[in-house]
C-alpha cells in the first residue's frame, strides 16, 4: 500500500529500461500521455452478494490463474459458499477456508454446523468431524487435499492431519504438526509428509507410512523433483540429517538440509567436537570455530558460507576456506553458479571479493554484489563519508545522498537505480537522470525490457511513471504493483482515488469500485480480468481490446 511519500521500496527488476533524459517535470493533474492509443470495451458481470465490510470468513479465494472466484458469504444467519457466481444452499452456521485448487476446478472449504466442522470437497462433505478446522490445502496437481483439525476432550487435545478424507493418527500441539501447512505437499503434488509428536517421540508420515521414531523432528524437506525427503532428527545428545529415510552420521548438532536444483546432492551446516563443519553428500569439511550461512547456487551444484577460525571470518567455497578477513559480510553466487562474491572488511577497509580477486574499495561501507544475468557484469554501492555511489564492473559512478534498489535487465546491458539527493528522488539508467519525486518505489520492467514503470510521490498524490510521458494522472493511493502483458504491450495498476478504486489500463482508469483484489490477469485471448467489489455484491471485470 502507498499512502505516504515517506514510504520507500523498489522491486527486483525485471527488464531494460529507456532512457529517461527528455522527461519533464510532471505535473500530476491530467490523464498519463500514451505511445500508441488504444481502446478497450469493459464487461462488468455480477456473480453475487458480497458485504462491503466482510469478515475474516468472507476472503475471496481466486484461482491460481485468475479465472476463478469463490467466497463466503452469510444470508440470515446462514452462510453459503458461491463459486463462480453458482450459490450454494445457506445452511452453515459458519464457513471458513475456502480453498481452489491452482487450475480453479475444484473447491473445498471448512464448514460449521450444530457445533462440529467438518470439510466440504467438491460439494461433499467429508465425514470426519472436528472442533476447529486449522487450515485446508489442494495439491499442485489437484488430485489430492489435505486439512488439519482437531478435538477436545477435558483437557486434552489431539490433532489430526486429513489426507484425502483419511485422518491420520493424533499427535501434538498445531505446531509440531505441521511448521508450516504448504510444507505437507512436495512440488508436483504427488507426494505429501508432516511430523508426528506422540508424547516424547516423534515420526515422519511420509505418503501414508510411518518413518523411524526420534526424540524430535523438524525442518522437512522435498527435493525440487519431489522425488526425495529430508529432515533433521534428534535423538537424545545426537542430531542427525535424515534422507531418503536414512539417518547419516551424528553429530551435536545439525541445521536445515539444502538441495541441489537437480535434487542430486545435499548440503547443511553441523556441530562436531565443539567445531563446525559444512557437510557435502554425507561428507564433512574443514572445521572451524563457528559457521553460518549455506548458500546454495541456483545452477550447478555450488556451496558456501561464512566461517570462523582463529577470530578472523572467512568465506568457505566448494570446501575451500578463503583468506582471512577481519568480517565477512555476505556471500553470493552469479545465476549460472559459475561466478561467486562476497563482501568483507580488513583494518576498517572494506573490500569486494570476486571469483576469489580482491577488490579494494575507496569507501567506508559496501552493499551486496548483483551480478548480471549472464554472469559477465558485476554492480554493487559503495558508502563514502555522508554520500553512497555505485560501482557498475568496476567504475565508480556519482555521488548521491542515498541510493536504494539496483537490477539488471534480461540482457545484462542496463542497471537502472533509484537515487536522493536532498529531498528529491529520481531514476538514474544509463547516467541519464529523470525527473524529481519526493518517493519512488516498485521499478518494475516489461517482459521484453523495452518498457520501464515505477511508482511516484510528488506532493502527496501518487502516480505511475511509464515510457516518460510528459504529464501523470495522480491518485491517493496505488497498490499490488505494476502488471505488463505478457507481449509488453499493456500496461495495469490499481490506484484509490477518495473511496474508490479503480484499475488503470495504459493509463486509461475502468469503472469504479469499493474494493478490487490484488490478483489480476491478462487472459490468453488478450483481455483483462479482475475481481471487484461494490454496493453489497461481487463482480468480474473483463476489459477486452478494440483496437492496437
Amino acid at each position: 500500500m502507498r499512502r505516504a511519500c515517506a514510504a520507500f521500496r523498489v522491486a527486483t527488476l525485471l527488464g531494460a529500461v529507456a532512457s529517461a533524459a527528455a522527461a519533464e517535470e510532471p505535473a500530476p493533474t491530467a490523464p498519463a500521455a500514451m505511445k500508441t492509443p488504444v481502446a478497450w470495451r469493459t464487461e462488468t458481470t455480477r456473480l453475487g452478494p458480497f458485504r462491503r465490510d466482510p469478515s475474516p470468513h468472507q476472503r475471496i479465494e481466486l484461482s491460481a490463474d485468475g479465472t476463478h472466484v469463490a467466497w463466503a458469504t452469510v444470508e440470515d444467519g446462514k452462510w453459503r459458499v458461491i463459486i463462480d457466481g453458482t450459490a450454494g444452499e445457506p445452511q452453515y452456521d459458519k464457513v471458513s477456508w475456502v480453498e481452489l485448487s491452482r487450475d480453479g476446478k475444484r473447491a473445498a472449504y471448512a464448514a460449521e454446523k450444530g457445533g462440529k466442522w467438518f470439510v466440504v470437497v467438491d460439494g461433499r462433505a467429508d465425514t470426519a468431524t472436528f472442533d476447529e478446522i486449522l487450515w485446508v490445502e489442494f495439491s499442485a496437481d489437484a488430485k489430492h487435499i489435505a486439512y488439519e483439525g482437531y478435538n477436545r476432550e477435558g483437557h486434552k487435545t489431539g490433532f489430526y492431519v486429513v489426507i484425502d478424507g483419511k485422518p491420520g493418527p493424533e499427535t501434538g500441539l498445531v505446531g509440531d504438526v505441521v511448521p508450516s501447512r504448504y510444507n505437507v505437499f512436495s512440488l508436483d503434488g504427488r507426494r505429501w509428509s508432516y511430523i508426528v509428536r506422540q508424547g516424547r517421540k516423534s515420526y515422519m508420515m511420509v505418503d501414508g507410512r510411518a518413518e523411524a521414531e526420534f526424540d524430535d523432528i523438524y525442518n522437512h524437506s522435498f527435493s525440487p523433483d519431489s522425488k526425495r525427503l529430508a529432515y533433521v532428527a534428534r535423538k537424545g545428545s545426537e542430531s542427525f540429517a535424515v534422507v531418503d529415510g536414512e539417518a547419516g552420521e551424528a553429530y551435536e548438532g545439525v541445521w536445515d538440509v539444502r538441495w541441489s536444483a537437480d535434487s542430486r546432492h545435499t548440503a547443511f551446516p553441523a556441530k562436531r567436537d565443539g567445531k563446525r563443519v559444512m557437510v557435502v553428500d554425507g561428507k564433512a569439511g574443514p572445521e572451524f570455530d563457528d559457521m553460518w550461512g549455506c548458500d546454495v547456487s541456483r545452477a550447478g551444484w555450488r556451496v558456501a558460507s561464512i566461517a570462523v577460525r582463529a577470530g578472523k571470518q572467512l568465506a568457505v567455497v566448494d570446501g575451500q576456506p578463503g583468506p582471512e578477513f577481519d568480517k565477512v559480510a555476505w556471500i553470493g553466487f552469479s545465476a549460472d553458479g559459475r561466478r561467486v562474491a562476497y563482501g568483507a572488511e580488513r583494518g576498517g577497509k572494506p573490500v569486494t571479493v570476486i571469483d576469489g580477486r580482491e577488490e579494494p574499495i575507496e569507501g567506508d561501507r559496501l552493499g551486496p554484489v548483483g551480478f548480471s544475468p549472464d554472469g559477465a557484469r558485476v554492480a554493487y554501492n559503495v558508502g563514502r563519508g555522508g554520500k553512497t555511489a555505485m560501482v557498475i564492473d568496476g567504475r565508480i559512478g556519482a555521488e548521491f545522498d542515498q541510493i536504494r534498489g539496483f537490477g539488471w535487465s534480461p540482457d545484462s546491458r542496463r542497471l537502472p537505480y533509484a537515487v536522493r539527493e536532498g529531498a528529491a528522488w529520481r531514476v538514474i539508467c544509463d547516467d541519464a537522470s529523470g525527473p524529481a519525486f519526493d518517493a519512488i518505489e516498485d521499478l518494475e520492467f516489461s517482459p521484453d525490457g523495452k518498457r520501464l514503470a515505477y511508482l511516484a510521490c510528488k506532493d502527496g498524490k501518487w502516480m505511475v511513471v511509464a515510457d516518460v510521458p510528459a504529464r501523470l494522472a495522480a491518485y491517493d493511493e496505488i497498490a499490488d504493483g505494476l502488471l505488463f502483458s505478457a507481449d509488453s504491450a499493456h500496461l495495469v495498476y490499481k490506484a484509490r482515488q477518495g473511496t474508490t478504486w479503480v484499475m488503470v489500463i495504459d493509463g486509461q482508469p475502468g469503472p469504479g469500485f469499493d474494493r478490487i483484489t490484488a490478483t489480476r490477469m491478462f487472459l490468453p485471448d488478450g483481455s483483462f480480468q479482475y475481481f471487484a467489489a461494490k454496493e453489497d455484491s461481487l463482480y468480474r471485470v473483463r476489459h477486452i481490446l478494440l483496437e492496437r
